[in-house]
């Protein structure tokens, strides 16, 4: 008699990996914390988007649904299903011009691919500009920690230009600063400085 079909435990381990979710450090929870408090957003929302998207992806997720009706669990929904981010943006009205940045200069990789676009294209075509999800993450990521941090775009670009990750860039500023970590900014701090700041076209 043939012995009964058991699960491989290399398959059991991969179905367990993709189920799991993201790990997370200390870092992790003071990046993620800081996008929920500039975001503005529930508590829940952000403990789910940790949960399931990668802690890079999470500013895209807050920043999606706090611009628009789009929960969490129906973006992670239309990832799973191979959607890209500019896509589902665009499906919510969100075109090209919600992801600008201003910087004056050519800010290399990451971004020099996306600031090309912009520069290079009168601001009526704009339209036609298409990004990838690496642009969409780099830039949402990008225009949260100006903000949050009221800095130049250039000096955030220059720093992921060294090859820092996001995280690492938050940690650092907030320890430059001496405030502590994880404490952050919201989006109305300052807001008497911050009203006359060229956001560009759609901007956050």
């Amino acid at each position: 008699m043939r012995p009964t079909h058991r699960i491989r435990p290399t398959i059991l381990l991969l179905a367990l990996t993709l189920a799991a979710p993201f790990p997370t450090t200390a870092d992790d929870d003071d990046f993620v914390g800081a996008v929920g408090v500039f975001f503005g957003a529930a508590p829940d929302r952000v403990a789910y988007a940790s949960d399931h998207f990668d802690r890079f992806e999470v500013p895209v997720v807050l920043w999606l649904s706090s611009r628009t009706d789009a929960r969490p669990e129906d973006l992670l929904r239309r990832r799973r299903a191979g959607e890209a981010w500019f896509e589902i943006g665009r499906s919510y009205g969100l075109g090209p011009e919600v992801y600008y940045v201003p910087i004056e200069r050519d800010p290399g990789p990451p971004y020099g691919k996306a600031w090309g676009y912009y520069r290079n294209h009168p601001r009526d075509q704009w339209s036609r500009i298409r990004l990838d999800d690496g642009d969409v993450i780099n830039l949402v990521n990008l225009r949260f920690l100006a903000e949050h941090h009221h800095l130049d775009p250039w000096e955030i670009a220059r720093r992921r230009g060294a090859g820092r990750d996001f995280a690492d860039i938050h940690d650092e500023l907030e320890r430059g600063r001496g405030r502590g970590r994880g404490r952050g900014r919201g989006r109305g701090h300052d807001k008497d400085k911050d009203k006359d700041k060229d956001h560009g076209p759609g901007g956050f």
